[in-house]
């Protein structure tokens, strides 16, 4: 993957001497170099970002010569908010190598993710006219400019200034008392560098200041058909062709016989890409404001797109690698959320993978400022907050608690006696005093006696101290009791319910610095403190 100016160096040798090599980027000359070393910088700056073609021809003083390719892919320049340059800028008229005299059209065309806002055409860098519409063609009037090699450069501008760039370089032949210029055509589907597979319809467009007779069209230099009449067109099943890159050829004849061609590259692809999501580890738990996506995607050939949704809802789609972003969560509730990734590749092929993460969203959990210097740590206050995606279950959403506890070495030493702060949630809540959850937890079973905290979107949450201001140290464990029907067992439905309740846990030793402890849920009401 490459970007800017990019070196480009060629090692050529002759029993003799090599006279010149020639540097071309799909297919079009680029630069000649008459002396060694052939190097050249090459400029990619504003070219639509995909893979291109490099091209170096070595000759001797004899004339024989000899090929080198390598394809390259030069990375995007797309913004943060993912706004890419213009794609697919590119000449219909005049072609590469075209003769031209008198007065002609210059058209070119180009798309954009956010739209085109005008093409700038210039001859040898003088400026030849802006196109603010489609289609995007000025008059040239070659009379006005010497006999010879002259190149022309179109540039796209899209709504927010950025830009791409194509050029072609033309013959300019006034010398003859009349003009007949070489027909013009251009491939029209698919478009260059396109990825294909299955049957599709290869389309040109021809035209000449005369008339034109027929188009010829090649694949791989062979000649496949000819179509004499409007709409020129061909129908090509690419099951018959080796994957990988191949070279569209379209030949237009006008009547004097003069041709002109216009040659594409394409590749065809028939296997998927393949994806897997890395970050959010599944189930993971989030406590900070924002949660990273990560995915590994692969391809035999591109990888087009990366996108990551959140319940089902696209939050990021990625066009280069790496395929990572930071998604912020602090407009989400509390609770499981899936996370899915989508990759594309060129050819529209998918693969998809999938994840969840759970997020608690309650006050300054997740901060670890609540050691004691690096002294053994004490906590005096617990935090509780429900993060249960089933918040309403009847009358009883979110978290049951009847009693929160300090056991050491076996043995409960304190239960939790004040409750500092609070905030009760949750739909048809009509458990929320919370004087229900202090002290020893009720003897038997018995539903009245307990506090909901009720979870998300209200994302209930309580912080208490203990008995006797007993400070919790590491190595105890926070009993939580009657989590979800825990010591219920005559009352199986009960439990059933609740299988979706999970609370977040975090210890403090002023109320303001918070460690996070872990999670809790149904079946499990100890959790051992570090």
């Amino acid at each position: 993957m490459v970007s800017g100016e990019v070196p480009v160096e060629v090692v050529a040798d002759d029993d003799r001497a090599v006279t010149e090599v020639v540097l071309a980027v799909d297919g079009r000359q680029a630069t000649t170099l008459s002396s060694a070393p052939w190097t050249w910088s090459w400029d990619t700056a504003g070219l639509v970002a995909g893979p291109y073609v490099l091209s170096a021809t070595a000759r001797d003083a004899a004339g024989n010569e000899a090929t080198a390719t390598v394809e390259v892919k030069v990375a995007g320049s797309c913004s943060d908010q993912g706004d890419c340059p213009p794609q697919s800028v590119r000449f219909i008229t005049p072609v590469e190598g075209a003769r031209v005299c008198g007065t002609l059209g210059v058209e070119a065309t180009a798309t954009d993710d956010l739209g085109i806002a005008r093409l700038e055409f210039r001859v040898d860098g003088v400026p030849l006219g802006v196109a603010e519409r489609s289609p995007y063609q000025v008059p040239w009037d070659t009379t006005q400019v010497s006999n010879g090699q002259h190149v022309i450069k179109v540039t796209a501008f899209d709504t927010t200034s950025q830009e791409a760039f194509d050029t072609v370089t033309v013959e300019v032949d006034n010398a003859g008392g009349s003009c007949d210029n070489l027909p013009n055509v251009n491939i029209t589907n698919p478009l260059d560098m396109a990825y294909l597979n299955g049957t599709i319809n290869v389309e040109a467009q021809a035209a000449d200041d005369i008339g034109v007779l027929g188009v010829t069209f090649f694949i791989d230099n062979g000649r496949v058909a000819q179509d004499d009449a409007v709409p020129y067109k061909i129908e090509w099943n690419t099951d018959d062709f080796d994957e990988g890159a191949h070279t569209l050829k379209a030949l237009a004849t006008d009547t004097a016989n003069q041709t002109a061609p216009h040659q594409i590259q394409v590749t065809v692809d028939r296997t998927p890409p393949t994806v897997t999501l890395v970050s959010p580890e599944p189930d993971a738990l989030v406590t900070d404001t924002t949660v990273t996506l990560r995915a590994e995607a692969m391809d035999n050939f591109r990888v087009r797109t990366v996108e990551f949704l959140v319940d089902d809802e696209s939050v990021a789609v990625l066009q280069a690698a790496p395929w990572e972003v930071s998604l912020p969560v602090s407009d989400l509730p509390s609770g499981t959320h899936r996370v899915g990734v989508i990759a594309t590749d060129g050819a529209g092929f998918t693969a998809t993978d999938s994840g969840s993460f759970v997020l608690n969203r309650h006050p300054n959990n997740g901060t670890n400022n609540g050691t004691n210097n690096g002294e053994t740590p004490e906590y005096r206050f617990v935090l509780l907050g429900d993060i249960s995606t089933d918040v309403a279950q009847g009358d009883t959403p979110g978290a049951d608690i009847d009693a929160i506890a300090i056991e050491r070495d076996g043995d409960v030493i304190a239960y939790a006696a004040t409750v500092e702060d609070s905030n009760i949630g949750g739909v048809n809540n009509a458990y929320t005093d919370t004087n229900e959850l202090l002290g020893a937890p009720d003897s038997g079973c018995r539903k009245q006696n307990f506090t909901a905290l009720g979870g998300a979107p209200n994302d209930g949450f309580v912080i208490v101290s203990f008995e006797n201001d007993e400070n919790i140290l590491s190595g105890d464990f926070i009993i939580v009791y009657e989590l979800g029907a825990t010591f219920c067992p005559d009352q199986p439905t009960w439990m059933d319910d609740h299988t979706d309740i999970l609370i977040g846990i975090s210890a403090s030793r002023d109320g303001e610095g918070w460690v996070y402890i872990g999670t809790q849920e149904t079946g499990s009401n100890a959790l051992a403190v570090p």
